[in-house]
């Protein structure tokens, strides 16, 4: 005889797991944007005592460029994060309908990681564009920062 209290519970535990993972990934995805949008004000914007801008002595020049290279990095993060945003919204919109398509889900939660996964090599590109940048002493003192960084979100 069908079970229908365990077929349900299985249905409402498998969706609650995805649910969490979802949320997990969102979570993961906020953490890299503040620790990279963190990274950049340092660089680039006034900040109360010594800012990594005055750390590295970067000349006009310099700020020029990477200034340059955070609006080129700033739209392709716009762009990720509306991908990701977007694959959310039709897991949500899935789940709305009462439907629970496992290929449907499969293929969205597929596209989030994508977003989030191009999100994190344009951050990685940005990095190494930036140290391609600067003088050898600014580079060690900017990876430094860039290693603390990546290593709080995950504290």
């Amino acid at each position: 005889m069908f079970d229908l209290i365990s077929y349900n519970k299985r249905w409402v535990g498998g969706g609650i797991l995805l649910l969490l993972a979802v949320g997990f990934l969102g979570f993961m995805e906020w953490r890299i944007q503040k620790m990279t949008a963190t990274l950049l004000q340092q660089i680039s914007s006034p900040m109360v005592g010594i800012t990594l801008n005055q750390k590295l002595a970067l000349t006009e020049i310099q700020k020029n460029q990477i200034q340059s290279l955070e609006k080129k990095y700033e739209s392709e993060l716009r762009v990720c994060c509306e991908r990701h945003c977007s694959s959310r919204m039709k897991i949500g919109e899935l789940f709305q309908s009462g439907q629970v398509d496992h290929a449907a889900l499969t293929q969205f939660t597929r596209e989030v990681c994508d977003a989030y996964a191009e999100g994190e090599e344009a951050t990685m590109q940005h990095i190494v564009a930036i140290c391609s940048i600067l003088y050898p002493q600014q580079k060690a003192i900017f990876l430094k920062q860039v290693a603390t960084q990546i290593a709080a979100g995950c504290l």
